[in-house]
């Protein structure tokens, strides 16, 4: 999960950097790779560096909770991850439909890899019913 959460830091921090007019460079050519073209002018530029610190907040956030999960209550540790899953669903569906109807699709790729190795996490953990065979009672 902390692997996890650095790759949302570092996302975030790509997107940060987009908010200034002096590195805008770095997110015309993230959003070439993605899609259409984009110049990066003042209201683009303040949104993707506002997405880029609330991703950064997103991943120290899920950075947190993942040092200090193994030392919560299993049940309850469960309960946060299952709770935490449904955040990063949510993430998922509106960023893809977003990135699908503005000619992002490609948006979608990294979303999908990302959200898919969450939910691995989550079902190595024994969140989604998985029960991992260490903890495993009979």
């Amino acid at each position: 999960m902390s692997l996890w959460s650095w790759a949302v830091i570092l996302f975030g921090a790509v997107l940060a950097v987009c908010g200034f007019e002096s590195t805008a460079g770095l997110g015309e050519a993230l959003f070439a790779a993605l899609g259409p073209a984009a110049e990066l002018d003042a209201p683009l530029r303040f949104s993707s560096g506002l997405m880029g610190a609330v991703s950064l907040g997103w991943g120290v956030t899920l950075l947190a909770l993942a040092s200090v999960s193994n030392e919560l209550d299993r049940v309850v540790a469960q309960k946060l991850w299952a709770r935490v899953g449904w955040a990063v669903a949510i993430w998922y569906v509106v960023d893809g439909l977003i990135s699908a109807l503005n000619g992002y699709a490609l948006n979608i790729a990294p979303n999908t890899i990302l959200g898919a190795a969450f939910g691995l996490l989550l079902w190595r953990g024994g969140i989604l019913g998985h029960r991992p065979a260490a903890t495993a009672r009979a």
